[in-house]
């Protein structure tokens, strides 16, 4: 019995991407937009940062945001009063651990990698396979997999520049479907 298995990454078919567009062009036409922040929760994910500019932007642009992922119990436990105190618990949805993230980027208009350190964004890449823009934090591998107002947006860390990314693809769903395609 060999001791090692090879396990490819998977890719996904040419038809499969034109499914996948499709049902994000319809997306398109949702009136509130959803972001999603899919990965591990924890403070090195910057689900804090996202959190901070949801509520930035829900001053004056109606959004949603999926944090996807599971985490220890004391920080989850304060995001969640850091969504009390910044009043926006009914814009944020903790979904948790899931097997399979492509649902949740299916749900979504667009896709955010707050990670200051990322060697290589899997939710990066996963995000663009299937064809929805991507807001990352301008640093480390993030940063070699998007190129800025071309394959997706990168922001400068600041919770004022990430609120200004996300302003700019809900005001503009054009240049959201061209940075996804």
């Amino acid at each position: 019995q060999p001791r090692c298995t090879v396990i490819y990454n998977g890719v996904l078919w040419s038809w499969q991407m034109e499914q996948l567009h499709n049902e994000y062009m319809y997306r398109l036409q949702n009136p509130i937009p959803i972001f999603a922040l899919v990965g591990r929760i924890s403070p090195a994910k910057g689900q804090e940062q996202a959190i901070r500019a949801m509520a930035l932007i829900g001053k004056t642009h109606k959004a949603r945001l999926a944090l996807v992922g599971s985490g220890g119990p004391r920080y989850m436990s304060k995001l969640q009063r850091l969504c009390r105190t910044l009043d926006v618990e009914d814009r944020i949805e903790f979904r948790g651990f899931l097997n399979d993230p492509y649902p949740s980027f299916l749900e979504a208009d667009v896709a955010l990698v707050c990670s200051r350190h990322e060697g290589m964004g899997r939710v990066t890449a996963e995000a663009m396979s299937i064809g929805i823009p991507v807001v990352g934090y301008d640093s480390t591998g993030t940063a070699e997999l998007i190129k800025h107002n071309k394959t997706g947006l990168l922001y400068n860390g600041t919770v004022e520049d990430l609120a200004k990314c996300m302003v700019q693809l809900i005001e503009d769903r054009t240049s959201a479907d061209a940075l996804a395609s």
